[in-house]
């Protein structure tokens, strides 16, 4: 008889920590735009100020589109690795239909792993791991996951028993390095 521990599926939930390192560039874009406009309308040049402040404005509209769409899919994506197989389930909006993709666990030949830029290297720690199952083609896709490392290695102990070395260039996740 299974004990509750091993029937009850492994829930993974994608983090909106990705999206600080995915829009802190174009954030501060937007600021330093709006200083400069400022600055300009201060020292006298108000039509180019007020055109790149308009300009600005439209950016600034744009980015917090595409951070709220993003924030929305990341939200409800969710990840449950159960005995023989991993779905995944997401949806930007119940009405506008759900994704739900699943591989079985016992086709997964290979596990990569990779930060989303370089600002998560440094300070956010998000990243995607990608399953292999046949070849070279990635069959599955975990993405905006918090500590993509750990996550790897605690994937590659339940799916194959052991962990396998990080690959080289790669950061190790702190819980790994023991």
């Amino acid at each position: 008889m299974e004990s509750a521990s091993t029937s009850a599926p492994l829930v993974i939930r994608s983090s909106a920590r990705s999206l600080l390192g995915r829009f802190a560039i174009p954030v501060l874009t937007v600021l330093l735009f709006a200083v400069l406009a400022l600055y300009l309308g201060s020292v006298g040049s108000s039509t180019f100020a007020q055109l790149l402040l308009v300009g600005d404005g439209v950016f600034a509209a744009g980015i917090a589109l595409r951070a709220l769409v993003s924030w929305l899919r990341i939200r409800h994506t969710e990840y449950a690795v159960y005995s023989k197989q991993l779905q995944e389930s997401s949806y930007l909006l119940k009405f506008l239909g759900a994704k739900n993709n699943t591989v079985k666990l016992n086709e997964v030949k290979q596990i990569k792993c990779y930060s989303n830029g370089w600002l998560d290297v440094w300070f956010f720690n998000c990243g995607k791991i990608q399953m292999v199952t046949s070849g070279d083609q990635i069959d599955f896709i975990m993405e905006n996951i918090h500590d993509p490392m750990a996550l790897k290695d605690q994937l590659e102990k339940r799916i194959f028993g052991e962990v396998a070395a990080n690959e080289e260039g790669l950061r190790a996740s702190p819980a790994a390095a023991s």
